[in-house]
Order: structure tokens, then C-alpha cells, then sequence
């Protein structure tokens, strides 16, 4: 079979791993019930220990870094010069992003802080496949390279780059203040690939639908998915949360939750032949043959 000819192949990656129970629950279910093949494992989270608890019972779920220099508290403590007034992380990436081009972040405290939550995760005995970062803030300029350095030094090959191409269609009008958003990221993507080649190229999608993630957008996706291609999809599944934080948000979890598990999904996969995989496995460092391969619809 050639390239061009071979079923396209996806991996199915919910962020935020770690960040809440509620969160880890939605993450873990789109797992077992869905299609969700890779979680992103976010280290400073007040989840974080409730995460490795329950992917105890998930052995084939695929785990990465999601690395926090925003939101939350950094794991190197208040003297890092990450850390602003009270010991917090800058509260946005459009903060993180005025201090470190103002130079009031030191790219060492960047880079510690980044061995600190890489350490924490393989300390609990996960050898990390993939990294990624909460709110996109690894793709800056100066910020990348020292992350992309770092994490081939960490055996890690995969680095997302999210540069979501414009549907065919048209964005959606609900999802149009993402717009600017998803340019700005294709720009730091753009860059980012002429600087670093961490792993045999791999699509994205889901940042204009991030948090909002329907049955209806995800049956459109995977319509479009190309012959011969790699897709990362990034979702965020979960329960209703708890916290007023996290709430504030407004992602609709338990809709993300639902069409990651629709039979309407699963049928659509298996009709085209979309293959589901890991980042190993679809970036060549992984056994040959391990895809699953979704073949009958679920009823």
C-alpha cells in the first residue's frame, strides 16, 4: 500500500491531565469508552496525584508533559522569577509572554522549572512520549528552542506544533474569536519547524474548537482527515469541575466528553479505515503493528 494510499492515522490527545478528579475522570472515560488514545500531564496540578491513581487501570493510554509556566504555582517555589506576586505563575499566556520578551523571566528558571515537572512525572514511573504546554506558551521565541533542546535531551520526540489549517468551509461563526489565536499560532509554528525537526511531521487540529469540542465538529474532522497523514487532535474531555477556576473557563467538558465516546464517532472511524495511535507509534519510535484499528461500528 502506498502513502498516499494508506487510511489516515489519528492520535486523540486530552489536555489538562491532572488539573482536577473531575477533569481526570472525563479524560479516563473518553479512554475506555471513547477514542482518546494520549493525555497530556499537567505536573503543578492539584490532580496531579488522583491522575496517577487512575491511570493505574489505563496502561495503554499514551502520557506526556503538559508543561505550566502560566496559571497556578511554579514547582521550583517563589524564588524562581517565574513565580510573580504571592509565588504564582504569570495568570495568561499574553502575561508570560510581555515578562519573558521584557526579560524579567531567566531562561534558566524557565528551564529548571521545566526539568522540575518533566522530573515529577517520571519519578511516578511514566516515560513521557510527548510534550506539549498549557496555553500554547512553548512556541515563543527563545522559549522554544530551549524547550525543544531540552526535551530531546529527555528522550521526549514529540513536541506539538499547533498549526491548525482553516476548514474548508469556513471557521465556524461561533468559533471566530479564535481566529486570531489559531494565526498567531500557525506563525510560532511556521518558525518553530525551520529551527527544529524533533519527529516525522505530524498535523493538528482542535484549537478552534478547544473546550467546545461537538459530535458534529468532530464527525466534520474526521471527514477531512487525508489519506496517508498523521493528526494530532487535542480535546478536553471531562466531569462538570468543581472549582471556581476551572469553571470560569467555559469549556463544556461533558459535551467534549460525549462526542468522543459517540457511536456516530466510532462508526465514522471504522468506515474510513482511521487509524487510532499513540505518538510512538505514529512518529516511527514505536512497534510496528500496535495501532488500534477500529474495525466494526459500536451499536
Amino acid at each position: 500500500m502506498t502513502e498516499q494510499n494508506a487510511p489516515p492515522r489519528l492520535i486523540v490527545n486530552a489536555d489538562d491531565l491532572g488539573l482536577c478528579a473531575e477533569v481526570n475522570a472525563g479524560i479516563l472515560r473518553a479512554h475506555a469508552e471513547g477514542i482518546v488514545t494520549a493525555a497530556s500531564l499537567l505536573a503543578t496540578g492539584r490532580g496531579f496525584e488522583d491522575a496517577l491513581h487512575r491511570l493505574r487501570a489505563a496502561p495503554a493510554l499514551d502520557v506526556g508533559v503538559h508543561l505550566a509556566f502560566v496559571a497556578g504555582r511554579p514547582l521550583s517555589g517563589p524564588g524562581s522569577s517565574l513565580a510573580g506576586p504571592g509565588g504564582s505563575l504569570p495568570p495568561s499566556a499574553a502575561a508570560f509572554a510581555r515578562l519573558w520578551l521584557a526579560g524579567r523571566i531567566r531562561g534558566e528558571d524557565l528551564e529548571a522549572e521545566a526539568l522540575l515537572q518533566i522530573g515529577r512525572i517520571r519519578a511516578a514511573g511514566i516515560s513521557p512520549s510527548h510534550l506539549d504546554s498549557h496555553q500554547h506558551v512553548h512556541l515563543l521565541p527563545g522559549v522554544f528552542e530551549r524547550i525543544a533542546d531540552l526535551a530531546l535531551r529527555q528522550g521526549i520526540r514529540h513536541v506539538r506544533l499547533p498549526d491548525e489549517r482553516l476548514p474548508p468551509g469556513g471557521v465556524p461563526a461561533g468559533r471566530l474569536f479564535r481566529l486570531p489565536g489559531l494565526l498567531a499560532l500557525r506563525l510560532l509554528s511556521a518558525r518553530a519547524r525551520r529551527r527544529r525537526r524533533l519527529a516525522p511531521p505530524c498535523r493538528f487540529a482542535g484549537f478552534l474548537d478547544g473546550g467546545r469540542l461537538t459530535e458534529e465538529r468532530l464527525l466534520s474532522l474526521l471527514s477531512g482527515l487525508a489519506a496517508g497523514t498523521t493528526t494530532e487532535l487535542m480535546c478536553h474531555p471531562g466531569l462538570p469541575p468543581s472549582t471556581a477556576e476551572v469553571k470560569a473557563w467555559g469549556y463544556r467538558h461533558e459535551e467534549e466528553l460525549a462526542a468522543l465516546a459517540s457511536p456516530r464517532v466510532r462508526a465514522l472511524i471504522a468506515r474510513r479505515g482511521i487509524r487510532l495511535c499513540r505518538f510512538g507509534e505514529a512518529c516511527g519510535s514505536g512497534p510496528a503493528g500496535e495501532d488500534q484499528v477500529m474495525a466494526d461500528p459500536v451499536a
